[in-house]
C-alpha cells in the first residue's frame, strides 16, 4: 500500500515538474491539461484567470508546500488555426475543410455550428479525411439558386503552451439547382482552330464542347439530367451539328445521354460502362473504341482507352491543340472539394497494376503530341507533368505496396468508404498533385476468394448519384 502510495507521489511530482518547466507531454496529455485553461480563454485574448498565480497540489502529502503552475496567460500561445480553402463564398454544391495550425503537433477542437468549441468538441484528425461541411443536396429546394452559410470555429491546443485564439471561418455558398449552367469560352475559334468552351452544371462538373469549322463535339454531359443542355449547345454551336461523347459512364457524366438521344442526336458512350445506368440503360448509344476518331473540319480528334476509373474509361486527344480532355481517367486535384481520383472496385481492369499499364501506353500514344489536361472536375487545366505524377504516384505502390499508403484527404462517405489512399504533392501547394483511392493493388487480389482487398478501404454503401 506504501509502495503504491509513492509510486503515485513520485507520478504526480514528474507532471508536476513537466509542467512547471515547460517540458513536451503527450498530446492527449497536453489535450487534457491546457483545456481547462481553455474553457475560460475561448473567444477572449486572456482567460478569467489572468494575473492569478495557478497551484498544483501533489497528492497523498499533505503539509507540503504547493507546487507553482505558470499562469496559462504567461505561457506562450499556441498558433491560431486555420482552414483549406480559406473561409469565402464558393458557388458549389459540396465541400470538404481541412485544419491546421503553424504549432506542431496541435490538436485543434472545432465546431460547425457557430457556438464556442471546447475540450469536448470534436477533434480534427487528419487520418480520417476532410471535414464535410457542405453535403450534397444540402441546398436542394425548388429555386434556381439557394445560399448556405457555415460558421466553423476552431481553437488548437498543444503542450507547454497557452490555448490558441479561437478563429472564425465563415463559409457562403451559393448552391445552384438542376437546371443551371455556367460556360466560360477558353478559345476562340479560328479558321485552323475550333473553338473551346467549358460548361459547367448546378454540381460543378466539367463538360467540354469542341467547336470546328464542319461539326462540334460536346465531351461528357454532366450530372444534371433535367436541364435543357441541348438549347444552350445549339446556341453556342450557332447550329453547327453536333455529336455527344461521354468518356465514362458514370452518372455524373453521362446524365443527358437519354435526352440528346431524343432528340436524334449521336450520342456515344463505351459500352463496357452501360451497367451504371442500372435499368435506364439507353438504347441507341454508340460505343467508342480505340483509335475512333472524332473530325471536326479543322480538327480530328482521336479517343484512346484508359480503364481504371471505370472498365471503360476513354480520353480524348486534339493533336492540333494538344488538348487532352480526361474526364474521370486520370482522376481529379481539383483543390477546392479536394477532390481525388477513384478505381472503380469492379472489374481486374481497375487494379492498380492494370491501371499503370494502360497509363504508361497512354503516355507513350500521346507524348509529344498533349499540351494540357482537362479534366472532369478541376476547373483549371493542368500541364502534362500531372500525367508523370500520376504514373509515379501507381508505381510507387507498386513498388512499396501497402506502407505507402496516407489517410485520404476525402472522407469516406465521398470515397465509397475508402479511407486511405496513394498520393504525390500536396493538394494545397502543389497544381500537379496526385491522390488515388484504390481498391486492389493487383489484378490477382480481385480474383483471389476472397479478395485481397487494399487496407482501408471499408464496405461501401451501394453507389448511387443523387436523385434529382
Amino acid at each position: 500500500m506504501r509502495k503504491s502510495r509513492n509510486l503515485g507521489i513520485l507520478a504526480a511530482g514528474f507532471v508536476a515538474a513537466l509542467v512547471l518547466f515547460g517540458q513536451p507531454v503527450p498530446a492527449h496529455a497536453a489535450t487534457t491539461q491546457v483545456a481547462g485553461a481553455a474553457q475560460q480563454t475561448v473567444g477572449t485574448a486572456r482567460s478569467t484567470t489572468a494575473g492569478q498565480g495557478l497551484t498544483a497540489a501533489i497528492p497523498g502529502q499533505a503539509g507540503l508546500a504547493k507546487t507553482n503552475v505558470p499562469d496559462p496567460a504567461a505561457l506562450p500561445k499556441t498558433a491560431m488555426p486555420g482552414a483549406y480553402p480559406m473561409p469565402g463564398t464558393y458557388e458549389i454544391s459540396f465541400s470538404h475543410i481541412r485544419l491546421g495550425s503553424a504549432t506542431p503537433n496541435a490538436v485543434i477542437h472545432y465546431t460547425l455550428d457557430g457556438s464556442e468549441p471546447t475540450k469536448d468538441s470534436p477533434v480534427f484528425d487528419p487520418a480520417k479525411g476532410a471535414i464535410p461541411i457542405l453535403e450534397f443536396g444540402a441546398g436542394a429546394n425548388n429555386t434556381r439558386q439557394t445560399e448556405k452559410t457555415v460558421v466553423v470555429k476552431a481553437i488548437a491546443l498543444s503542450a507547454g503552451a497557452a490555448p490558441s485564439d479561437v478563429a472564425t471561418l465563415r463559409y457562403n455558398f451559393v448552391v445552384n439547382q438542376p437546371g443551371y449552367f455556367s460556360y466560360e469560352v477558353l478559345r476562340e475559334a479560328a479558321p485552323d482552330t475550333p473553338a473551346l468552351i467549358r460548361i459547367s452544371d448546378y454540381a460543378r462538373v466539367n463538360m467540354f464542347l469542341v467547336v470546328g469549322s464542319k461539326r462540334a463535339l460536346l465531351i461528357d454531359s454532366g450530372l444534371d439530367s433535367k436541364g435543357d443542355l441541348y438549347s444552350l449547345i445549339e446556341k453556342l454551336t450557332g447550329g453547327l451539328p453536333f455529336d455527344v461523347i461521354s468518356l465514362h459512364g458514370h452518372g455524373d457524366h453521362a446524365a443527358q445521354t437519354q435526352n440528346f438521344l431524343d432528340k436524334h442526336i449521336r450520342v456515344y458512350v463505351p459500352h463496357k460502362d452501360l451497367s451504371w445506368f442500372g435499368d435506364k440503360i439507353p438504347q441507341g448509344t454508340l460505343d467508342p473504341k480505340e483509335g475512333d476518331t472524332f473530325d471536326l473540319g479543322n480538327t480530328v480528334l482521336t479517343a484512346y482507352a484508359v480503364p481504371g476509373h471505370t472498365v471503360g474509361s476513354m480520353v480524348l486527344l486534339d493533336p492540333k491543340t494538344g488538348d487532352l480532355y480526361t474526364s474521370d481517367s486520370l482522376g481529379s486535384n481539383d483543390p477546392i472539394g479536394p477532390n481525388s481520383g477513384l478505381l472503380d472496385d469492379v472489374g481486374i481492369e481497375c487494379s492498380l497494376d492494370r491501371y499503370y499499364t494502360a497509363l504508361v501506353d497512354l503516355r507513350k500514344k500521346v507524348n509529344g503530341r498533349a499540351k494540357r489536361i482537362f479534366t472532369g472536375h478541376n476547373p483549371l487545366p493542368l500541364d502534362m507533368k500531372y500525367l508523370d505524377n500520376v504514373i509515379a504516384t501507381v508505381k510507387n505502390a507498386l513498388d512499396k505496396g501497402e506502407s505507402a499508403l496516407v489517410p485520404s484527404i476525402r472522407p469516406p462517405e465521398s470515397t465509397y468508404g475508402s479511407t486511405t489512399m496513394f498520393a504525390y504533392g500536396d493538394y494545397r501547394v502543389d497544381p500537379n498533385s496526385v491522390a488515388i483511392n484504390p481498391k486492389y493493388l493487383y489484378a490477382k487480389d480481385a480474383e483471389a476468394n476472397p479478395p485481397k482487398i487494399i487496407k482501408g478501404y471499408l464496405n461501401p454503401q451501394a453507389r448511387a448519384y443523387p436523385k434529382q
